[in-house]
């Protein structure tokens, strides 16, 4: 029996969450802000768990009904079958969030429902791993959801060694989806960072499942399927042949970040980084494919002569005669000649968006 599921992203890369839950089986996708929801049986949603790269948490849908009262919210909180989900006893951590409705205080609804949860499952034990369920109460209607991942998708385990400003890599997955970047096509980064990009692309290449050595909250549910989740397992493993993907950066400690990242994420051996600085790349590979960067654009911005995103669009137009380029840029930035806004989005609160185009140069252009 399918069942209603919202997956999480940073608002304005929904297309492509949206686009990756419809590619992973779910059902009556639809894009919401922040999210996507979609339905799916749990063969599918154990397949998209495993294999997801642009979500950020997965929640499952419990129930949604009018409240208009604290009494009320217990009540219909108390008689949902709790225990299909949780174990007895189980810890709960409530949170609550309201919009235009009677129930104004986020604690009351917090401690209503939390208490409902003992009605229903039992006085949470001491000790264990806590469940989520958020309730969100818009126009006095409650919508309660559990979560089903628990740490943030998007952090894969191998991202020990970040440098100042860091991408997501959901986000990365999401923006290698907007420039219609495909698995197995070559992928230069030449302000790499901690590589986040190239390390991306190389474990989709390499057909490493994001999910599967995670630790999933719906693990712990009490109609948890291990035997489904291990056959899930079986059909991800991959022998995918071997692509390199390259990276470049001007700081040697970068480099050497990123070289570690990618031993940590088990791609190593499909990564190429160098020591180089943006002025002087050149297409490590006669097979075309896409050139993406996130530049240091939080600073030295406003000096022309030290300009990170004229300087990468000056050294891939013209040499990288067919590839696609990509290039995350602050939304205050003039979209250069020949590049479109491919996405708008947030990266620690500032508003970037993703410009993309051909890297013929602009003179070339009708």
């Amino acid at each position: 029996m399918a069942q209603t599921y919202f997956a999480t992203i940073e608002p304005g890369l929904e297309a492509a969450l949206l686009a990756e839950v419809r590619s992973l089986g779910g059902k009556r996708a639809s894009a919401l802000k922040g999210g996507v929801e979609f339905d799916a049986t749990n063969t599918a949603f154990y397949s998209g768990a495993m294999h997801a790269r642009c979500a950020n948490r997965l929640w499952l849908r419990v129930d949604e009904f009018r409240a208009r009262d604290a009494p009320e919210l217990y009540n219909k909180t108390a008689r949902i079958d709790w225990l299909r989900l949780l174990p007895p006893n189980a810890r709960v951590e409530v949170r609550a969030t309201v919009r235009e409705s009677r129930l104004i205080h986020t604690g009351r609804i917090a401690d209503s429902v939390q208490k409902a949860l003992a009605q229903a499952i039992g006085e949470p034990a001491v000790r264990g791993q806590p469940f989520t369920v958020l309730a969100r109460v818009v126009d006095d209607r409650c919508q309660l959801s559990l979560d089903a991942s628990g740490e943030l998708l998007y952090r894969r385990g191998w991202k020990e060694d970040v440098g100042g400003a860091p991408l997501r890599e959901s986000v990365a997955a999401c923006l290698l989806r907007v420039a219609g970047w495909e698995p197995g096509t070559p992928l230069y980064d030449p302000m790499c960072g901690s590589g986040t990009f190239v390390i991306e692309a190389a474990q989709q290449t390499a057909g490493i499942a994001a999910g599967a050595s995670r630790d999933h909250a719906f693990h712990r549910w009490a109609n948890f399927r291990p035997d489904l989740w291990a056959e899930v397992a079986r059909e991800a493993a991959s022998t995918a042949p071997s692509v390199l993907h390259f990276g470049s950066d001007l700081d040697e400690v970068a480099v050497e970040r990123a070289r570690h990242n990618a031993e940590r994420a088990q791609v190593a051996d499909r990564c190429d980084f160098r020591v180089l600085h943006v002025t002087d790349v050149v297409p490590p590979i006669e097979r075309r494919g896409l050139v993406i960067t996130n530049p240091p654009w939080n600073r030295r911005i406003a000096d022309p002569e030290h300009n990170a995103i004229a300087d990468f669009l000056a050294a891939t137009r013209g040499r990288f005669d067919g590839w696609t380029i990509a290039c995350v840029a602050p939304r205050t930035y003039a979209v250069p000649q020949g590049l479109s806004k491919a996405a708008a989005f947030e990266v620690g609160g500032i508003g970037v968006r993703l410009l993309l185009g051909s890297s013929a140069p602009p003179d070339s252009r009708e």
